[in-house]
């Protein structure tokens, strides 16, 4: 054999052994706690792999549990229907969108007349929570309760809208009382014509009684005002 032939035989020789044999695999490196796979805390979602953070989304906050509802303003209100058998107070009274009965006005203690005649009686207050109070003051009709509405009748400086709802409470509550049928009879004169008709309303219900009746017709002699003079022709209308 040749040197050349024996070469190409070795070498064919290795090339078929190394074919037939096995692979070698190396040895797997044991597993090290770093590489074990933890389960993620309860509430979080799987955890992103590592370097992909800033490619997958947030996962989304879990839910908070059902939340108290937020009270509303109308939750609030001071004149929300109170539970059957609840008196009202009179804060309550004053802030009702309705005029309260004279069942609620009835129902408040009689402590209620003071505060019913300091809110009268203060001009930093509403119009129309003075009004209203008027009206409280009217139904429970205390004695003396006259004097403030009878003040405020005769007050040229007041709001007009205040002095009319002072006559008619001074009617409804206290005209029978001679202090007050006076305040009445003075305001008949007042230069304000809405007042004055205002005054002679008030009294048409007691236009039977003769020292009304009387103040009534001495009025219409001299009235001018054509809406006064209507006011008192209905009030005269009725027998004596």
């Amino acid at each position: 054999m040749t040197p050349a032939a024996l070469l190409r035989f070795v070498l064919l020789a290795a090339v078929v052994g190394c074919g037939n044999a096995p692979p070698v695999v190396p040895d797997a490196a044991p597993v090290g706690a770093e590489c074990q796979h933890l389960e993620p805390p309860p509430g979080e979602g799987p955890a992103a792999p590592a370097g992909l953070g800033g490619l997958l989304p947030a996962p989304e906050a879990t839910a908070a549990p059902d939340a108290a509802p937020k009270r509303t303003l109308r939750d609030l209100r001071p004149d929300r229907p109170p539970q059957p058998g609840t008196p009202l107070h009179l804060p309550q009274l004053l802030a009702m969108h309705h005029p309260p009965s004279d069942m609620q006005w009835r129902a408040l203690p009689p402590t209620a007349d003071a505060g019913l005649i300091a809110v009268i009686d203060d001009p930093a207050e509403a119009v129309t929570d003075r009004a209203r109070a008027m009206d409280g003051l009217a139904v429970r009709h205390p004695a003396g309760g006259h004097a403030p509405l009878a003040a405020v009748l005769a007050d040229g400086k007041a709001d007009g809208t205040l002095r009319r709802s002072a006559a008619r409470a001074l009617a409804r509550g206290f005209g029978g009382e001679p202090a007050a049928r006076a305040a009445l009879f003075t305001a008949l004169d007042d230069d304000d014509a809405m007042l004055r008709e205002a005054v002679v309303k008030a009294l048409a219900d007691q236009a039977t009684d003769a020292e009304v009746r009387a103040a009534l017709q001495a009025r219409r002699d001299r009235e001018q005002a054509p809406l006064v003079r209507e006011a008192l022709d209905a009030a005269l209308s009725g027998p004596p």
